[in-house]
């Protein structure tokens, strides 16, 4: 993603901070009985423009024979 956004004119001068809550020492020492895996949500937008970073990894290495798209 920070490739396409420093590629794009209108978002080339444009910073990008990621935030996260909580501290690693807050962590339990233990795993917890039921565990949840982290869940991200992806919009269409961003699926369309993962495929066309995705088409132009597989152009430039011009070898691929295969691949799965989900």
């Amino acid at each position: 993603m920070a490739c396409i956004m420093g590629q794009n004119p209108q978002l080339f001068s444009k910073r990008v901070l990621l935030l996260e809550r909580g501290k690693v020492s807050s962590l339990p020492n233990t795993p917890p009985e039921h565990y949840s895996n982290r869940v991200s949500a992806v919009s269409p937008a961003s699926i369309e423009m993962f495929k066309k970073i995705f088409d132009r990894l597989l152009s430039r290495t011009g070898c691929v024979e295969t691949y799965s798209v989900l």
